[in-house]
């Protein structure tokens, strides 16, 4: 049975307990089971300071303390979640989550300061009480309950077919990253790719996510099979494509290619003029593609959409919060020897409401971590090649700590990667145009909505009014 998403008013949801520390006071370190102790039934410990400073022993120091993890634990996010051992707290067993709040998938990237996060938490919590929600634990969680109260009205999204979403998934990378021109030269000369003396001018979006979420070309409604390409049709396609024999650009169309190296395949975008290749590619790259000159040589397959504004208003609310945050002048607070703007980091925040949302549409899963004996190492590294490369695998004695996914089981959970891969492949097609305005051989790289070269773009200067979000800026 095919779910459907649709307005939901919410109801019940609690408000969220915060409990804040530091994780190193005068060069000391408090032991985190002390922490533990100290909350008041089940909260989530927000603290502050570097990964450095949250090492895998200072998260394992509670289970000698009488506690447990929840879950199995997954380091590289600095989120354990622990039980009481043996005890019960009112009835039920006393939880607590503890969350890194500087990682860069938290609420508060970069702020290890915990008066500073306080204070931030503070505006942040005055500002979102104009949703009428609380905030959860995660970003994550707290965007998808804001989107549930603001899907379109009267209006039905129909979750997609198990088979399609994971060819959409298998053929959606998010960020384009790719080193070009002048970088390539410096990678064969055993250079930096970005070293100040040769690559000194870095362009990147004005929260590119927000800007592109009011388009009307995402897809609703359910998929139909389609019988050829439109542009602007919302969809994914399956074809040949030709690249003109005059092409000297930066590629336009993502497609995946083996590496060479063990099992491994990266993305690659292919640029060499006359070439003709086969891959499943999404409508707003297709449509550039066909604009700049690029042939469909044959059309194999693919599935279309009605095309729609599934995400805009709540987009836009979020944007409203991060002006007015941005725009506040009482959020200044003297810290660390100066002054620093607490709304900065709440601003940060409203924007990974945004993204980390975005990405809980693309994946109804959590990352864990699982033990792999020695002996069957070699087994699960030849079944799963695409994590088996990260540096998410750990030696530990006897075998590794290895990467593995759990599916996301919780009601308020919305599944829509066609959405998401949408979203990518409108960012990463607003990137490639603004490549194509610049001199290629000045290019060095491009990194998500960033794009780095040797010399000053003045077509993208142009661009820039310094305010609308989406358009580039000179960093």
């Amino acid at each position: 049975m095919t779910k459907i998403y649709k307005y939901r008013k919410l109801h019940g949801l609690e408000p969220h307990q915060a409990l804040f520390g530091q994780i190193e006071i005068c060069g000391e370190r408090p032991p985190l089971s002390e922490m533990l102790r100290r909350a008041n039934g089940n909260e989530t410990v927000y603290l502050c300071g570097s990964l450095d400073q949250m090492t895998r022993e200072y998260c394992e120091e509670p289970l000698s303390n009488g506690w447990n993890f929840l879950n199995s634990f997954v380091f590289k996010h600095r989120a354990p979640v622990y039980v009481q051992a043996n005890r019960h707290y009112m009835g039920d067993r006393k939880e607590v989550a503890v969350k890194l709040i500087s990682h860069r998938e938290g609420w508060l990237p970069g702020c290890e300061d915990v008066t500073v996060a306080v204070d931030a938490w503070r505006a942040l919590e005055s500002e979102w009480k104009s949703t009428g929600l609380p905030l959860l634990s995660t970003p994550r969680a707290t965007g998808i309950a804001l989107l549930w109260e603001n899907l379109p009205r009267g209006v039905e999204f129909p979750a997609l077919p198990d088979d399609l979403a994971r060819l959409i998934r298998a053929n959606s990378p998010q960020h384009r990253i790719e080193v070009i021109g002048e970088g390539c030269k410096r990678m064969l000369a055993g250079e930096s790719v970005l070293d100040p003396k040769f690559c000194d001018h870095q362009y990147d979006g004005r929260w590119m996510y927000a800007s592109l979420c009011g388009l009307d070309r995402f897809p609703i409604g359910e998929p139909k099979r389609a019988e050829g390409f439109t542009p602007y049709t919302p969809g994914i396609y399956d074809m040949t494509i030709r690249i003109p024999e005059t092409w000297a650009h930066v590629g336009l169309i993502p497609m995946l290619e083996d590496t060479g190296v063990g099992f491994t395949r990266a993305w690659r975008y292919p640029s060499e003029p006359g070439r003709t290749f086969r891959t499943w590619a999404f409508e707003p790259e297709l449509t550039l593609a066909l604009k700049k000159g690029w042939e469909i040589m044959d059309f194999h397959d693919g599935y279309r959409f009605e095309k729609g504004r599934p995400l805009m208003t709540w987009a836009h609310k979020l944007i409203g919060m991060r002006e007015r945050l941005e725009h506040s002048e009482t959020g200044w607070h003297f810290g660390g020897g100066e002054m620093v703007n607490h709304f900065s980091y709440a601003r940060a925040a409203v924007r990974q409401v945004l993204n980390h949302s975005i990405g809980a549409l693309h994946k109804n899963e959590y990352q864990r971590e699982a033990f792999v004996s020695e002996d069957n190492y070699r087994k699960w590294r030849r079944e799963n090649p695409h994590l088996a490369e990260g540096d998410d695998v750990l030696r530990v004695e006897g075998g590794y700590m290895v990467p593995t996914f759990v599916a996301d089981t919780s009601p308020l959970s919305i599944f829509m990667p066609h959405w998401s891969a949408t979203l990518y492949s409108l960012a990463r097609a607003r990137v490639a145009e603004w490549a194509l305005k610049c001199e290629p051989g000045t290019l060095v790289k491009i990194h998500g909505d960033a794009l780095y070269s040797t010399v000053a773009q003045p077509e993208l200067d142009k661009l820039d009014d310094g305010e609308t979000l989406g358009r580039p800026r000179r960093k």
